[in-house]
């Protein structure tokens, strides 16, 4: 009698300890709404920038700025388009730039355009055919995001008789 007792305690608890597990397997795999929502504003890209240009680049330069550590505070974590002037260099490998982080106060690469996004962020520049990489100018340096395989910094194609999107992204913010 003692053991069927026993027993029956035994896969109560077994039984109640893996509903829980269940229940707690649910919960982790959805997010918190916020955080869905977050992902959805980073993804409004600043697609309304549009070209007149037969050859070259164009796009969004943005910003993002604040305390963006998830769960992501929309409040301080902002991300918005700017105002910049924005540098068109031939490729450039990490080894051509004086390099801190994500800034370079020197480029030994031959500048071979500069334009000025709007106020909306919008830019577009006419370009020969040809491999190049972006800066944008902020706080006194050249800034730059991403590298490709090959060590080329923000590169950007540009291919015969089309135009290229392609927005930058400046990211001061700690995540």
């Amino acid at each position: 009698m003692k053991i069927r007792f026993f027993l029956v305690i035994i896969l109560a608890l077994i039984f109640s300890c893996s509903q829980k597990t269940t229940s707690l397997k649910k919960t982790e795999t959805k997010q918190p709404p916020e955080i869905n929502k977050t992902k959805q504003q980073e993804k409004i890209p600043f697609d309304y920038c549009t070209s007149n240009i037969k050859q070259g680049l164009y796009g969004c330069c943005t910003k993002l700025t604040g305390d963006c550590q998830l769960p992501r505070d929309t409040n301080r974590c902002k991300f918005y388009a700017v105002k910049r002037t924005i540098f068109i260099y031939e490729a450039t490998t990490m080894k051509q730039a004086s390099i801190h982080g994500y800034w370079c106060d020197q480029i030994k690469s031959k500048l071979v355009a500069q334009t000025e996004s709007d106020n909306n962020g919008c830019f577009q520049i006419e370009l020969p055919v040809g491999e190049y990489s972006i800066f944008v100018f902020e706080e006194g340096k050249y800034y730059f995001l991403t590298t490709s395989n090959n060590f080329v910094i923000n590169r950007a194609t540009v291919d015969s008789n089309k135009v290229t999107k392609r927005g930058v992204r400046i990211k001061i913010a700690s995540d």
